[in-house]
């Protein structure tokens, strides 16, 4: 899943969840203060497209795993 949060940063998102396992930008790419080339292609907002995160659940992903990972972005994105 890619979700952008408008006027946060990626990085400082991800600063603020530590112990929550999440990736900046679109796929292939490093994130950081440039947008991914896929989200600029697809005309994705700029301040919406520094903001994207990429969350995804693994096999042995619970349902506490993305009750804690939500309560954590919900947090992060607050606090930005």
């Amino acid at each position: 899943m890619s979700i952008g949060f408008p006027g946060c940063a990626a990085a400082d998102l991800m600063n603020a969840m530590p112990h929550v396992a999440v990736s900046a930008g679109a796929a292939c790419h490093g994130g950081g203060a440039v947008i991914s080339p896929v989200l600029d292609a697809m005309k994705v907002d700029l301040s919406a497209a520094l903001g994207t995160l990429r969350i995804s659940l693994g096999r042995m992903t619970t349902t506490g795993d993305t009750k804690i990972g939500a309560d954590a972005i919900i947090d992060a994105v607050r606090s930005c």
